[in-house]
């Protein structure tokens, strides 16, 4: 079974995260090393909050469902 010490490594990987914004003044984050890691937002924190989450999600669905326990991360820091 994955451990704490497994989520605690994840959080320690360093992803490119591309935001942009769109014509409708949204900004859109994606994560070019994850597929289908992508959000949108109208405002910055709420996006990073956003692709905080699918990141989060995202390696988690990579994981065998019978080998995943529930990860106790606390920050997962998107940096600029």
């Amino acid at each position: 079974l994955l451990t704490e010490s497994f989520w605690n490594m994840l959080l320690r990987w360093f992803l490119t995260v591309l935001i942009e914004q769109d014509e409708d003044g949204y900004y859109v984050a994606t994560v070019p090393a994850l597929r289908s890691c992508y959000t949108q937002a109208r405002t910055l924190p709420a996006l990073r909050k956003r692709i905080a989450e699918v990141v989060k999600k995202t390696v988690a669905g990579m994981i065998p469902r019978n080998k995943l326990r529930k990860p106790r991360m606390k920050n997962l820091v998107v940096n600029e």
